[in-house]
């Protein structure tokens, strides 16, 4: 006769595992919860879900006592690869935050390095501290079984350096029209005035070289893809 019971759950919670003893059976609910009359003694609890290890461990029933039993499966499956969102890339500005979605309850590496820890979270962030130039990302999860996703692969160059631009022919007194060509140190696009002006990013932009057929004062300025502005 039964004189005493097991109640517990699982996690993962996992509809229609069973739980067993050997001796006594339940199906768990929705939730992960079961409930179990059992008889008095010390037994084998077993519970199999495929894509999980096999658990196991000894449970004591009392008499007229609930035994109560949390039990954590640990996946045999490999956890998803985390999302990475979209990254501004060529940068200016460091540390940069990077972001995305992972599987619950794994951690996130970046290049074979823990940057978050294993939580119940769907989503991560962490900031980045860059290196001057190419900063190659391979993101990959890990669950509490010790197994790791695929990577995904990402790169984020900083650059901080101000582009540096030149007139040919350089200024002064020419006794004839000239066409002026404005050669930048890197990709970047060049404003410019003609009228002794500031240029800012509304004027116009440097596109083939300017003919000058009288006394000009021509002012310009670049500013490259990652923002830096000369």
């Amino acid at each position: 006769a039964f004189n005493g019971f097991i109640y517990g759950q699982i996690t993962p919670a996992v509809a229609l595992a069973t739980v067993s003893t050997g001796y006594g059976s339940a199906l768990t609910l929705p939730n992960g919860y079961f409930f179990m009359p059992h008889v008095a003694g010390t037994f084998t609890l077993m519970v199999n879900v495929p894509g999980y290890v096999p658990y196991s461990a000894a449970v004591t029933v009392g008499e007229l006592k609930v035994a109560t039993v949390n039990i954590a499966l640990v996946s045999t499956t490999p956890p998803s690869a985390p999302t990475l969102d979209a990254v501004a890339s060529p940068t200016r500005v460091s540390p940069q935050t990077i972001k995305g979605t992972k599987d619950e309850n794994t951690s996130i590496l970046l290049n074979g390095t823990e940057i978050v820890p294993r939580n119940q979270q769907t989503f991560w962030s962490y900031n980045l501290t860059l290196s001057e130039g190419s900063n190659p990302i391979s993101l990959t999860s890990k669950n509490d079984a010790g197994l790791v996703s695929v990577a995904t692969a990402g790169t984020i160059v900083l650059d901080t350096t101000i582009p540096v631009t030149m007139a040919d022919p350089v200024g002064g007194l020419y006794s004839s029209a000239q066409r002026v060509s404005l050669i930048v140190s890197e990709d970047a696009v060049i404003y410019y005035t003609m009228d002794g002006a500031n240029p800012t990013e509304s004027s116009s932009q440097y596109i083939s070289p300017i003919p000058i057929t009288a006394t000009t004062t021509l002012k310009y300025f670049a500013r490259d893809v990652a923002g830096n502005v000369e």
